[in-house]
């Protein structure tokens, strides 16, 4: 049996999540699925979305070097 250390906290409210960690000048990301889970991706037009005021950038696959591998144990499991 493992001795959960963050238990006390967790069950008081104390606990510290990511969410709830403010600092200057923060950034959040938001990602956006696609609608349909099986479909061929074609293109990504991100123009409109950088467009957008307070949109500090736009990443996608393209963006990311490397292999890209993401997803679950399912085919089409949401991630």
């Amino acid at each position: 049996m493992v001795k959960r250390v963050d238990a006390k906290e967790k069950v008081t409210g104390k606990a510290v999540y990511c969410d709830d960690i403010q600092m200057d000048r923060m950034c959040h990301a938001v990602p956006l699925f696609a609608a349909y889970p099986s479909a061929r991706i074609r293109r990504i037009n991100t123009e409109r979305a950088r467009a957008h005021p307070g949109v500090v950038d736009v990443i996608t696959a393209a963006d990311i070097p490397g292999a890209l591998q993401v997803g679950g144990i399912i085919a089409d499991q949401y991630v």
